[in-house]
């Protein structure tokens, strides 16, 4: 099943499919019931304590199955409990109404559009690319086999010149050059531009969103530091503001001054009271010494 998975699927999805997969070896299936028209299926994983159990519904006569999880319904790819019961069946090839054709790597090859742009035609069989591919590979690689010799060349252009005029005799109808019915011819479809949609911003962004009439309005500027309206200026760069500041900088620098020239005083005045203070400790000093060595001489 994994091999035959592996070419129809893409690898995106081949990958997803293989999760699933790999995950059915921890899976017990097993029969509960069965009644005229479906048998009735759990299964758990084996050695979990409160694992979640599934079930699945058995068609007899169609032998349709469906799961509790609804996995395939949501994502389009079986679950590993449809994918349990079908290796306990030894089912190797997986349903083909398991298999949705938009997860295939033929999704979009089998879709073409014909030349008047018409309806949409399906082709069931084989695809027109395939049959392209296939049909290039082996002109390919007879081409390589008889370039090499002149005789093979000739043998194949002789050959080639006589299944083109099978071809015409074969395509062409009873009126004269008009192609029938049954090999109307079909082309690619050209390439669909999609354009972007339009950016949405999300609610909560920032600012509000504003119309085109409330864009187109101009409002006057209003300056809250001269008061006026229609000024080419703000409070920011507002002159009023800006002489203002000026003349409270020069008087703070002149209040400076004089608070430096007074503190100059202070100083002055603490350093005459201080040289006086120590000129008349100096003396008393003196005047004590002499007192002294007076009183000795006397005593002596």
């Amino acid at each position: 099943m994994e091999s035959t998975m592996s070419e129809l699927y893409t690898l995106a999805i081949f990958h997803k499919f293989q999760d699933e997969l790999f995950q059915i070896l921890g899976d017990m299936v097993k029969m509960t019931h069965e009644d005229e028209h479906y048998r009735f299926y759990t299964i758990e994983r084996a050695k979990v304590s409160g694992a979640r159990v599934r079930n699945l519904l058995v068609n007899k006569s169609s032998e349709h199955v469906s799961c509790s999880c609804k996995m395939f319904e949501f994502d389009g790819i079986p679950c590993r409990h449809l994918l349990a019961y079908f290796n306990r069946m030894q089912i190797l090839d997986l349903p083909h109404e398991l298999i949705l054709a938009r997860w295939t790597k033929s999704a979009k090859i089998k879709t073409v559009v014909n030349d008047v742009g018409g309806s949409v035609q399906q082709i069931c069989d084989t695809s027109v690319f395939e049959r392209r591919n296939k049909l290039f590979k082996l002109a390919s690689s007879i081409i390589d086999d008889t370039v090499l010799t002149e005789d093979g060349s000739e043998l194949l252009e002789e050959a080639l010149c006589s299944v083109r005029n099978k071809l015409c005799a074969m395509n062409l109808g009873s009126e004269g050059g008009q192609l029938s019915v049954s090999a109307s011819h079909v082309s690619i479809p050209c390439e669909h531009i999609f354009k972007e949609p339009l950016q949405v911003r999300a609610k909560g962004c920032g600012k509000r969103l504003k119309g085109e009439k409330e864009k187109a309005v101009k409002k006057s500027r209003h300056c809250n530091g001269c008061g006026l309206t229609g000024q080419s200026h703000d409070k920011r760069n507002c002159p009023k503001l800006r002489n203002i500041s000026s003349q409270d900088v020069t008087m703070s620098d002149d209040e400076d001054d004089e608070e430096a020239d007074d503190g100059d005083d202070v100083d002055n005045e603490c350093k005459c009271l201080w040289y006086i203070y120590v000129y008349f400790f100096s003396c008393s000093c003196l005047f004590f010494l002499v007192l002294m060595l007076l009183h000795i001489r006397v005593a002596g």
